[in-house]
């Protein structure tokens, strides 16, 4: 089995950037996390086992996502583990999480699966979110529902300057969180995974990015634009808008009119403009740079830079595929969305970029 981690470096014009992305999946490999390339951590021992991350974190911002199974979330089930010298013990409800570490202190993030009772007298599983710094308890929840106690779920977790943003759950809704530090900054420069004894937890993607700071966008004039499409005998450059759309609102915002234009940039990939859509009064003008799409190693998938309403980068687990043309299909992982676009007739292209 092929074993290997992809990092990619997205360049967006001088002004959107980041400095470096991580993808892990099982359709790449797990390399270094898991020797076989399965997926699957586990902890059979009586201590606690970390998965470094081969990525180092930078600055004051990153956003780390990861879509994961726990096949040990029944609450107050055994589960089996053995001790160095050999003596065999049971444990139950075993936690995993995250660990961020830096010189001037480690965060910890983790669930632990509890007993849940209805009223009806009936069992269920809750899960405890404890966000942990040295011996200070920053948050802790009970998490009761949008998650699946043993099937997939999805992990988003990200930093902008003081405050920390937590969001977990499965596709239909996600449990969302925020928090800051007290009285101290620790500034993260490694993370790894923990699996507490007994614990296991299926990966079935990971990716971690560090944006730096994002400006406002590189801006063309709509009819530079509009020259390029005319005279351009591409298939793919042209000038596209958004057909129909699946979206968690409260991850990713879009509008409904997204009108976008794609022109070749070169280095077979296409730089997309942002044309129409969003109402007066936000930042986005005519012209200014919406993404990239860069080509992947499959064809008819690239692996794409967005930058959302707010003007801030994306880059993590998004792709774009042209196998279904004259439809472009956008796929958001961590934010369980997907925008299609068709492409716009010739006269209607004309008549959206004449001033």
């Amino acid at each position: 089995m092929m074993r290997f981690f992809l990092l990619l470096a997205f360049l967006l014009s001088v002004s959107l950037s980041y400095a470096d992305t991580l993808y892990l999946n099982m359709g790449r490999g797990f390399s270094p996390l898991v020797a076989d390339g399965s997926g699957i951590l586990c902890n059979t021992s009586c201590h606690e086992k970390t998965f470094p991350i081969p990525f180092a974190l930078s600055g004051r911002s990153f956003s780390l996502s990861m879509r994961l199974a726990n096949k040990h979330g029944v609450a107050d089930f055994s589960y089996a583990i053995e001790c160095e010298e050999g003596s065999k013990s049971k444990v139950v409800n075993p936690a995993w999480g995250l660990r961020l570490c830096g010189r001037d202190g480690e965060l910890t993030v983790s669930f632990h699966p509890e007993v849940a009772h209805d009223i009806l007298g009936g069992e269920g599983v809750n899960l405890r979110l404890n966000v942990e710094s040295g011996d200070s308890i920053i948050l802790s929840s009970v998490i009761k529902k949008h998650f699946s106690a043993l099937g997939s779920n999805l992990l988003h977790l990200e930093i902008r300057g003081e405050e920390w943003m937590l969001d977990f759950g499965n596709d239909s809704r996600l449990n969302k969180f925020s928090f800051s530090l007290p009285l101290q900054e620790m500034t993260p420069e490694s993370v790894q995974l923990i699996l507490q004894p007994g614990a296991m937890i299926d990966l079935s993607w990971l990716s971690i990015a560090t944006p730096e700071e994002i400006c406002s966008p590189e801006v063309m004039e709509v009819m530079t634009i509009a020259d390029i499409l005319e005279n351009s005998a591409d298939p793919i450059c042209g000038l596209w808008e958004l057909y129909d759309f699946t979206i968690q609102d409260d991850l990713l915002s879009i509008p409904s009119k997204l009108r976008i234009a794609l022109l070749p940039d070169g280095d077979d990939g296409y730089s997309l403009y942002y044309v129409g859509g969003y109402k007066a009064g936000t930042p986005w003008k005519p012209g200014m740079k919406k993404g990239r799409l860069s080509p992947s190693s499959f064809r008819d998938i690239y692996d794409v830079v967005w930058m959302d309403a707010s003007m801030n980068g994306m880059s993590e687990g998004i792709t774009a595929t042209t196998a279904e043309y004259p439809i472009i299909a956008l796929q958001f992982t961590p934010q369980s969305s997907l925008l299609r676009f068709r492409r716009v007739e010739e006269q209607v292209r004309r008549k959206t970029l004449t001033p």
